[in-house]
């Protein structure tokens, strides 16, 4: 039931994007639209060792209409990130209606708020490999459970309000899983936010449960994942 680390989370796939709060060198991004900017951020790879190489960052904006849009925004220097995620609001872009986050139990105010997902990257220069970025910490990783806080990143067309739980399940090969959503009470600014998440499995019976707020979680790391 162990999943790969991802930016975002298995809700519908619909959104990823966000910004920072203080835009001074070395802060982690936090809330505040349009402020997506980090500075000399330390960059580490798959197994925790700290990066020493050089590249650039990219931006991939996945629209409701299936087009992506490419764009740089940064460069990891002797192994140090900065970018700027940049203001996409002029744009003409193809949104996701954000009322379709989640299931039965959350609700999305308005209704009529939409965003767009996106995700990012880092191409490194000596190998021109591609690397998926997440800011992340991983809490517990054990034969019988798996636990990470992360930070994902949202654009919205509007102020929105998103809060509730969803719980569902599947079967598979007769075994149940249940996977149960809480947002909470998460209020997003027109332009780029910041969510942060805390991801739990269970092994034992097949459960896993996603918590999500704009509270800012200490310790998180760009960390760096061949695609």
């Amino acid at each position: 039931m162990k999943q790969n680390l991802v930016i975002g989370w298995a809700l519908i796939a619909l959104l990823a994007l966000a910004a920072c709060n203080n835009p001074a060198a070395d802060s982690p991004p936090s809330n505040n639209p349009d402020k997506g900017k980090v500075s000399n951020q330390p960059l580490y790879d798959d197994d925790g060792n700290e990066y020493k190489g050089t590249g650039k960052v990219v931006l991939k904006i996945w629209q409701a209409n299936g087009n992506e849009d490419t764009k740089n925004i940064g460069t990891v220097t002797n192994g140090k990130m900065s970018f700027t995620i940049p203001d996409i609001s002029s744009g003409n872009y193809s949104l996701y209606d954000f009322s379709q986050v989640g299931g039965q139990g959350i609700t999305v105010s308005p209704t009529s708020a939409k965003g767009l997902m996106g995700s990012l990257s880092f191409i490194e220069d000596s190998s021109n490999d591609e690397y998926s970025l997440s800011f992340i910490k991983t809490v517990t990783d054990t034969d019988t459970a798996y636990k990470y806080d992360s930070m994902s990143y949202y654009y919205v067309d509007r102020d929105v309000t998103i809060k509730g739980t969803s719980t569902s399940s599947y079967d598979d090969d007769g075994d149940t899983y249940t996977s149960t959503e809480t947002w909470s009470n998460v209020s997003l600014k027109k332009g780029w936010n910041a969510i942060y998440s805390t991801h739990s499995e269970t092994y034992s019976n097949n459960s896993s449960t996603s918590t999500h707020s704009t509270t800012e979680i200490k310790d998180l790391k760009w960390k760096m994942y061949l695609r």
